[in-house]
C-alpha cells in the first residue's frame, strides 16, 4: 500500500464524514477532525458490517470502493461516522455547531 493509496482512502474518508455531519446536523470544528471521525467512522462501519448484526442478519455492503489493497463500504462508513457524530455531541453537552449558522453574534 503506498502513500497515494493511504491519502485518496483518508480523503473518502473525510466525504464520509462530511456528508455524515449533513445526516446529523452537528460538525466538528476543522478539518482534522473531520478527516479524524472519518477515519474512526470508517472503521466503526466496518465493524458493523462485518463483526456485527449486520452479517448476520444479511445487510448488504452499501457502495464498496476499492482503493489499492483497501476495500471498504461508503454506506456503512457514514453510519460509523454518523454514531461517533452523536456520541460527540451528547458528550459535548449539546451544544450544536453547524454549517448552516445564522447570522453572526456580536
Amino acid at each position: 500500500m503506498g502513500l497515494l493509496e493511504i491519502v485518496i482512502a483518508v480523503t473518502i474518508a473525510g466525504i464520509c464524514a462530511a456528508l455524515a455531519q449533513l445526516v446529523v446536523g452537528y460538525s466538528v470544528s476543522s478539518i482534522l477532525q473531520v478527516t479524524v471521525v472519518g477515519v474512526v467512522g470508517g472503521y466503526l462501519g466496518y465493524l458493523l458490517e462485518f463483526s456485527g448484526r449486520a452479517a448476520f442478519a444479511g445487510f448488504p455492503s452499501l457502495w464498496l470502493i476499492r482503493v489499492g489493497t483497501i476495500v471498504f463500504s461508503l454506506g456503512w462508513s457514514v453510519i460509523g461516522s454518523c454514531i461517533i457524530l452523536l456520541l460527540l455531541y451528547v458528550i459535548s453537552g449539546g451544544r450544536v455547531q453547524s454549517f448552516f449558522a445564522q447570522g453572526s453574534e456580536r
